[in-house]
């Protein structure tokens, strides 16, 4: 679950790893410039091969926020079954007792802090 969100992170910065200067506002500039070498040079892939798309793309944004809400609903759910195989019907974990808070509220529920931030 989390190896497969590890494999789309890298998928992801390999995908948005290309250095968009030397595209300017819109059609490239007339300053006798190497964007291959200053792509390098700052570790880049590559420079962006169309110029509107280095200035006006926000794909990016989208494919970062998707990317994150996914790994988010991965923590939430493994979080989840934390709390569940800590609880008295499973028993499968025994939280130490230093580490835990107690729900008042819900009846003396004891979690562990780190099953609740998840």
């Amino acid at each position: 679950m989390l190896g497969k969100c590890w494999v789309v992170y890298h998928v992801l910065v390999g995908r948005l790893n290309f250095c968009p200067l030397g595209a300017c506002v819109l059609a490239g500039t007339g300053l006798p410039i190497d964007r291959f070498m200053t792509s390098n040079a700052l570790g880049f892939t590559a420079p962006m091969r169309n110029s509107i798309d280095a200035v006006s793309d926000r794909d990016f944004v989208l494919e970062i926020l998707s990317t994150d809400s996914i790994g988010d609903v991965h923590l939430s759910r493994l979080g989840e079954e934390w709390v569940l195989w800590a609880s008295e019907e499973f028993g499968f974990l025994t939280p130490n007792s230093y580490k835990c808070t107690e729900a008042v509220i819900i009846g003396m529920l004891v979690t562990t802090f780190l099953m609740i931030l998840l």
